[in-house]
């Protein structure tokens, strides 16, 4: 992976998309593990987009 590609998928943009991607998703799953794995996903990305911002104020 390039260093573009590495800025690219931690964009704040990208992290967005993906929040967005992980909403839909859970909407149409029905089994208890696929929810909780979006849910944890969903973690994930909204703790990389705060350490985005605390980088980028700091």
């Amino acid at each position: 992976m390039t260093m573009e590609e590495i800025l690219h998928v931690n964009s704040i943009p990208a992290l967005e998309s993906e929040l967005k991607n992980i909403h839909e998703n859970q909407f149409k799953t029905v089994e208890d593990d696929e929810l909780i794995t979006l849910f944890l996903r969903e973690m994930l990305v909204r703790v990389r987009i705060k350490q985005i911002e605390h980088i980028l104020h700091s």
